[in-house]
């Protein structure tokens, strides 16, 4: 059965569809639903639910009906119809429904969320927009399968990064909800057959040892690019960077900083240990389309 605050949702949809029958409306609107939950209609059209605790994501998405347009943009250039896209920390499911209209019907998405709440607000979503295109598994992604426990602060539900041996004594995190959950490698989940196009991956630190869990892939795939935040501070207690970054060389991979104005910035395999936090293209440059080049300032 339909949970009853999805019925409320679609109604209200409905009844702002219906104001403006001879035009699409794409302002965005918000609905408080109740239970810590809300409903805004996007930019795109496209609606989500958000927990209204969240002070990173939320107040973004209610106000401006937008998140990360620079991230979005490149995206948008690089997937195509027909395209497989792996969206690793998905949360709510705006870069997940980015991707599942650019692949369109023939296409496919795997969303990743191992956040419970964040899960079930995608799950939930996804019937909204009648997307049918997209596989939600309640995983992390690593380089190895095993059980980790997440650890979540509700007023930063996009943070939750997977917990170290040194976090319990760390102050900062009392009160942090604790989930367990199980890690997948990439490789495992996807077909050796399936050419991936792109893996977009926000994993708080854990985004190199995501890309390691997907080294077939990377191999295989010869057109395939990946987008990840770079640079969080407990990034080298989850893969050791020097070595991923090798790894990634040595397949032909070369690496740009996303800018916010989309504008792509080299950066040398060399300076990205020590790079900040930012995000990352990540690419043979062979297998750029043209869209994505003429993004390249250098």
């Amino acid at each position: 059965m339909m949970p009853s605050f999805i019925r409320r949702a679609l109604a209200i949809a409905a009844t702002a569809a219906g104001e403006r029958p001879a035009e699409i409306d794409r302002s965005p609107r918000y609905a408080f639903l109740g239970d810590h939950t809300g409903m805004v209609r996007l930019a795109s059209g496209d609606k989500l639910f958000v927990d209204t605790r969240d002070r990173s994501l939320t107040p973004h998405l209610i106000n401006s009906g937008r998140w990360e347009d620079h991230v979005s943009a490149i995206i948008r250039d690089l997937l195509r119809p027909g395209m497989i896209a792996i969206d690793v920390g998905a949360n709510v499911g705006y870069h997940a429904l980015t991707a599942s209209r650019c692949v369109g019907a023939n296409g496919r998405v795997i969303a990743f969320e191992p956040n419970p709440r964040l899960f079930a607000l995608l799950r939930d979503a996804l019937p909204v927009n009648e997307i049918a295109n997209v596989t939600l598994l309640p995983y992390a992604a690593s380089d190895r399968e095993c059980e980790i426990e997440l650890i979540v602060s509700p007023d930063n539900m996009g943070g939750g990064a997977v917990a170290l041996p040194d976090f319990d004594r760390d102050p900062n995190l009392r009160g942090y909800e604790r989930h367990k959950a199980i890690t997948k490698r990439l490789d495992d989940v996807v077909a050796p057959s399936d050419a991936v196009g792109l893996i977009r991956s926000d994993a708080e630190g854990c985004d190199l040892a995501v890309l390691m869990g997907a080294r077939r892939m990377l191999e295989t795939s010869p057109n395939v690019a990946a987008i990840v935040e770079w640079g969080a501070f407990h990034m080298p207690s989850y893969y050791d960077v020097r070595e991923g970054v090798a790894r990634l060389s040595a397949l032909g991979f070369s690496f740009w900083r996303i800018e916010k104005d989309a504008r792509l910035g080299p950066i040398s395999a060399t300076q990205l240990p020590t790079q900040g936090l930012c995000d990352l293209l990540i690419m043979r440059p062979g297998a750029m389309p043209a869209a994505i080049q003429a993004r390249r300032a250098g």
